[in-house]
């Protein structure tokens, strides 16, 4: 049996598929993640089928979703902790809030209108049109690795003008 062959990758993954989403869902109790990541594993599996063995196959499934899983949990967490956009939970209705907002939102739109072109593009791609880096990459011909630095360095250079914002 060969992975390769289609008739018995679909077996495979009529086997195992539910078991790895069941795992994902349990442990990381996020049922649109845990589809996604089973989904992706066996799209990886299926593009590398020619790297992959049989022998231990539900041990290496359950090994790369955990692994995604963890990856991408650990992303999430550095977008958070370096986003100056994060949005919070709680909003007071106050006259003085709305007033605050508003400047904020003028302040952050000329922030951006102050990165540089090549960042703010990437940037816009990322945040608003949510697209992912490799999309990004694709569609500007560029390498992943320049998006995320782009993306990083507008994040940096977007908390700094921030931070200075607030001071005065």
């Amino acid at each position: 049996m060969n992975l390769c062959e289609e008739a018995f990758y679909v077996k495979i993954y009529d086997r195992y598929s539910e078991d790895l989403y069941k795992f994902l869902l349990y442990k990381y109790q996020d049922s649109q993640n845990a589809e996604d990541i089973t989904q992706n594993i066996f799209l990886k599996i299926w593009e590398n089928c020619k790297e992959y063995h049989l022998k231990n196959f539900k041990s290496l499934l359950f090994t790369m979703g955990n692994r995604e899983a963890l990856n991408q949990i650990k992303k999430q967490q550095t977008r958070d902790q370096y986003d100056p956009l994060v949005n919070f939970s709680y909003k007071p209705e106050t006259p003085e809030f709305i007033i605050e907002e508003k400047e904020f939102d003028l302040k952050l739109q000329s922030a951006l209108q102050k990165l540089k072109p090549d960042q703010r593009v990437v940037f816009l791609l990322h945040r608003v049109e949510k697209k992912k880096y490799k999309q990004i990459a694709e569609e500007l011909e560029i390498s992943v690795k320049t998006v995320e630095k782009r993306i990083h360095d507008a994040l940096l250079f977007l908390r700094s003008e921030i931070v200075e914002l607030k001071k005065y």
